[in-house]
Formats: structure tokens, sequence, C-alpha cells
């Protein structure tokens, strides 16, 4: 899909109770607005999203300071994805 040229799209969204939550969670630690933080989701979410339709793997993995690691397994199930910890 292209990049709209037309400048700022404006939508609507309906989220449900726990993402609305997770959002001011996020907004709060970044100190970004919603806006800005709805934006980086999307962004890396469509980032991960081709890395695995590329055959990049099926996880994402974060290490922490103290060396410890999380992984996040993406899994294809009935056309959607699922996030594993």
């Amino acid at each position: 899909m292209n990049a709209p040229t037309g400048g700022n799209v404006r939508m609507t969204v309906t989220l449900l109770p726990k993402v609305a939550s997770e959002l001011d969670v996020a907004a709060s630690l970044t100190g970004h607005t919603k806006v800005d933080t709805v934006n980086r989701a999307v962004t890396l979410y469509a980032a991960v999203m081709a890395a695995v339709e590329l055959g990049a793997g099926n996880g994402l993995d974060f290490v922490h300071a103290d060396g410890t690691t999380l992984r996040l397994r993406i899994s294809r199930r009935r056309r959607r994805w699922w996030w594993f910890r």
C-alpha cells in the first residue's frame, strides 16, 4: 500500500479497554503523546510483519541489561497474528 501524499490521515478507532490502558501506560513511560505512540506502534508492527513475511524468523528477542532475554514468538493462526511470551 502506498503512503498517502496529502498530509495526515485522521481516523477513529475503537480500542478494547485493556488496549486503551496499555496505550496510556506506553505514552506515560515514553513521554510521547498518544498519537505519537500509536504512530510508532503501527510503524513497528508493519516492520515486524514485513520481516516475518520475508522469512526473517518468528520472534523478537529483548535482551535486558542483566543479560536475561525475553522472547516474543509470533505465530500465524487462522490469518491472525498472535503474540506469545
